[in-house]
């Protein structure tokens, strides 16, 4: 007997996890262009997905002792982006994240880990010039 409309594990599995996506997304990328005119190079923020469904993830790491009782304070923090597969972010794009009404915008730090049913992506606190 042949089952027809299966749903595989990785769907299911998939569509669990992007109930978890309250978050949204832009990514961007600063392209360098000539300015025929003043032979100028002008480098300008080019959007390359927008509104993509995503969900941050925060991992704070605090002060404690070491094994050999040395205490140790670095307060640090590991931020994720956990989005659907098939967007394709390079280390370096910028991520700007609508999280909780709040906008908070990052820098991808790392190459995706992707899976089939999703990919996270490090990311690091953009730099205020």
């Amino acid at each position: 007997m042949v089952i027809k409309n299966k749903r595989s594990i990785d769907d299911i599995l998939r569509a669990e996890i992007e109930k978890e996506y309250q978050d949204t997304a832009n990514v961007s990328r600063i392209v360098s262009s000539r300015d025929p005119s003043t032979k100028e190079t002008i480098d300008k923020e080019v959007v390359l997905l927008s509104e993509i469904p995503c969900r941050l993830s925060f991992l704070n790491k605090e002060a404690g002792v070491s094994v050999r009782g040395e205490i140790y304070d670095f307060s640090s923090q590991t931020i994720k982006l956990f989005t659907c597969p098939e967007y394709e972010i390079e280390p370096g794009s910028r991520i700007t994240v609508t999280h909780l009404g709040r906008v908070l915008k990052y820098e991808c730090s790392s190459y995706p880990k992707t899976y089939v049913t999703h990919q996270e992506i490090e990311l690091s606190a953009m730099k205020v010039n």
